[in-house]
């Protein structure tokens, strides 16, 4: 059974009756998650929410057995309705959001659409979404369509016992070579025992991080440290994948120097207690940040493990590292992320 809410010409929701519909490991219906109406899907070990009219965000994630929340939640205990160009940090920075086809806000280097200004986080996570379902099939796919560039971007869920996948499409609908930078803006919900794990680049047997923001912990940007400690002769040994208290009142973000290894990097949430690890084709997405609100940022606590397509956070710096590759006219790149949660 295929069942379509919204209008994908004009990127809007339908408003119907309530739905409900079910397949044998997982079910999907309508809801509501905080103040916003919300597409649902659930089996016996997790309980998902997607808000299509906001960006497609999806805002909850439980993992059932403990009643616990993985993704961090907004401190006003509401959604507003964005705004499209405006900046990501004047709206709710809670969930997991899609940024495409840019991080930080810049214009499209490429010559195809040379100058044209691409926003804050990119464009999809302000653009609403239309929503499919397909139950016999166990799957939710959203999709949306870019505004100052032609393209078509989607994304398909499905649960698998305590794991959710992700597979992701981007068609270019132009007629020329299409350049973008996709990045999972998912903020976990961290607490004082929350540790990171990461894996190395590329022929290289430890871990090595790049701090591309300047922060009290790591000092200015450009840094190249070891990781997970890293020893300074001034400061002694710094814990750099432990994430500290919000009364540290800092914020900062690293990459893996390079290209990784493997795509796969994890975090321990719930005092310790859980596991939650992301796994994604890292010749598809070679590149991965990790974002730290420490109290800094809203006076928030989060973390963010961010898979990317390219390096790093603005699709200018991309091209000048050659990072991101093109999508002819007409053709489609596609990837997958997956998030998985384990007992510890």
């Amino acid at each position: 059974m295929r069942m379509f809410i919204g209008d994908s010409s004009r990127n809007r929701l339908w408003r119907r009756a309530p739905f409900c519909y079910s397949a044998d490991s997982m079910k999907v219906y309508s809801g509501k998650h905080k103040n916003m109406a919300a597409v649902i899907a659930e089996n016996d070990v997790l309980k998902l929410a997607v808000l299509p009219v906001l960006g497609g965000k999806i805002a909850s994630l439980v993992y059932k057995p403990r009643n616990f929340e993985v993704l961090f939640q907004p401190t006003a205990d509401k959604y507003s309705m964005v705004e499209y160009g405006s900046d990501f940090g004047r709206w709710d920075t809670s969930g997991a959001d899609e940024m495409y086809p840019t991080i930080d806000a810049c214009s499209y280097p490429f010559e195809a659409y040379n100058g044209v200004r691409c926003p804050d986080h990119g464009e999809v996570w302000s653009i609403p979404w239309c929503a499919e379902y397909q139950v016999a099939s166990d799957w939710l796919m959203c999709r949306t369509n870019g505004i100052k560039l032609p393209y078509r971007f989607s994304r398909t869920i499905r649960l698998d016992g305590a794991a959710v996948r992700m597979e992701y499409r981007v068609k270019n609908l132009g007629n020329k070579p299409l350049h973008g930078l996709w990045a999972f803006h998912g903020l976990a919900a961290c607490d004082d025992a929350t540790e990171v794990t990461l894996p190395p680049a590329r022929g290289r047997a430890q871990v090595a991080v790049l701090s591309v923001q300047d922060s009290d912990l790591l000092g200015p940007a450009g840094r190249v440290l070891d990781f997970p400690v890293h020893k300074e002769r001034d400061r002694g040994a710094l814990n750099i994948a432990r994430v500290r208290p919000p009364l540290a009142q800092d914020t900062r973000k690293i990459y893996v120097n390079g290209p990784v290894a493997k795509g796969e990097a994890s975090m321990t949430l719930d005092k310790g207690r859980l596991e939650y690890a992301l796994r994604w084709p890292e010749d598809k997405a070679p590149y991965l940040g990790v974002w730290f609100d420490e109290g800094g940022f809203k006076n928030e606590h989060n973390c963010a493990l961010e898979p990317s397509t390219g390096f790093y956070d603005s699709l200018e710096r991309a091209a000048a590292s050659d990072s991101v590759e093109p999508i002819a006219p007409g053709s489609y790149a596609s990837w997958w992320l997956e998030i998985a949660l384990r007992p510890l």
